[in-house]
């Protein structure tokens, strides 16, 4: 009953203050939870304290917060008294938390009464559910409008497709018009990546911290035409640390691979798979750190393979270590953590089917079966 959902992607997508022509705000919900108390009482309960600990801990995360506290008894008592009851435990929570941040927080009380039961029947467990504060943590987000155009980047034509925009909590969506121009929203001071999907192009990732001057400098997307030797990072396809193990969300990113390498039916690849080595050399090839890389390649290589069908013999895979980290030395995290990426090749087919039992392959398998390190786990 008082276990919190923490870090909810509820987005709100109205205005509540615009200063300038490109820029407005917008709020989401960062957690939700409800403490409960004893019969007539308004007292918070120590049990209690962990979840009311874990809205304060989100507010240091925040610049300014909007908390809404929404109280409820249980229909012992007449209404009014119960309405009272309810203003008394808003009260008791809002000073409590008031008393424990630091940061800016507005906080804003809705008192129900005994109006809003969860439970209508009148067993004591019932309704010790109906006995609640109900709260709810908003962030406040600066948002702005993203512009650009799509162009075919061997005619510079502008072409009409999908483009995406991923942030860690806000996605927007839209299609690039009959002149290549697109509008998406997007946060502020944060990174994203923005992805554009065709059919006859490769599919196209970027990766940029949205900026107040953004606003006055369209971002151009230019799309290639499949040819061999490009290649395309799949920049929402990262891995944990140390692991072969994609991040939540990467398998959306390995779907807009498969469906288009079966759209493509004359394209051969080759996996590539990539580290991130903070203290930089060339990592040995016979060492954990270059078949990590290469585990990660065929994670996504067997993936293709088994969920879309991919025959074996237009795909390959191989690890490229550290040899060609994007960021070298990366310090930041969301750095190292495009360090850790896998890259999509295209070559010829003859050279898929020439290497696709390369000794580095069966170098991996031999590694593997020899139970030197399960880089699967």
């Amino acid at each position: 009953m008082t276990t919190p959902h923490l870090f909810i992607p509820c987005l709100f997508l109205f205005a509540f203050r615009a200063e300038a022509q490109n820029f407005f705000d917008t709020t989401y919900s960062i957690i939700e939870l409800a403490v409960h108390f004893d019969s007539d009482s308004w007292e918070i309960r120590d049990l209690d304290t962990t979840l009311l600990q874990a809205v304060i801990e989100k507010t240091y995360e925040h610049d300014s917060t909007i908390c809404f506290i929404k109280a409820h008894t249980d229909a012992d008592g007449t209404g009014d008294y119960n309405y009272i009851l309810s203003e008394k435990r808003a009260r008791s929570v809002s000073a409590y938390l008031e008393e424990r941040v630091s940061n800016p927080v507005i906080f804003q009380q809705e008192l129900y009464g005994e109006s809003m039961p969860l439970s209508s029947t009148n067993g004591e467990d019932d309704k010790a559910l109906n006995r609640r504060v109900e709260i709810g943590l908003f962030a406040r987000q600066r948002m702005t409008w993203l512009r650009g155009k799509v162009l075919d980047d061997s005619t510079g034509n502008p072409i009409s497709v999908p483009v995406y925009l991923y942030g860690e909590v806000f996605v927007d969506s839209t299609r690039s018009d009959v002149h290549g121009d697109y509008e998406l929203v997007a946060p502020i001071k944060q990174k994203v990546v923005i992805e554009v999907r065709s059919e006859e192009h490769l599919p196209q990732f970027l990766s940029t911290e949205i900026k107040p001057s953004v606003t006055s400098k369209p971002l151009d997307i230019r799309t290639y035409k499949p040819a061999i030797g490009r290649n395309f990072k799949l920049l929402k396809l990262n891995f944990f640390g140390d692991q072969s193990r994609p991040l939540p969300g990467s398998r959306r990113t390995l779907d807009v691979v498969g469906r288009f390498l079966r759209k493509q039916e004359g394209i051969c690849v080759e996996v590539q798979g990539h580290i991130n080595d903070p203290v930089g050399g060339d990592v040995a090839r016979d060492s954990k750190s270059y078949f990590l890389s290469v585990a990660r390649a065929k994670v996504v290589y067997d993936y293709l393979r088994l969920f879309h069908n991919i025959p074996e013999d237009r795909m390959y895979f191989r690890g490229y270590g550290d040899w060609r980290m994007l960021y070298p030395h990366a310090k930041s995290e969301f750095h190292q953590q495009l360090n850790r990426r896998v890259e999509i090749h295209i070559c010829a087919c003859s050279d898929s089917g020439s290497l696709a039992n390369s000794p580095v392959n069966n170098a991996f398998r031999f590694y593997v079966l020899e139970g030197k390190e399960n880089v699967f786990n």
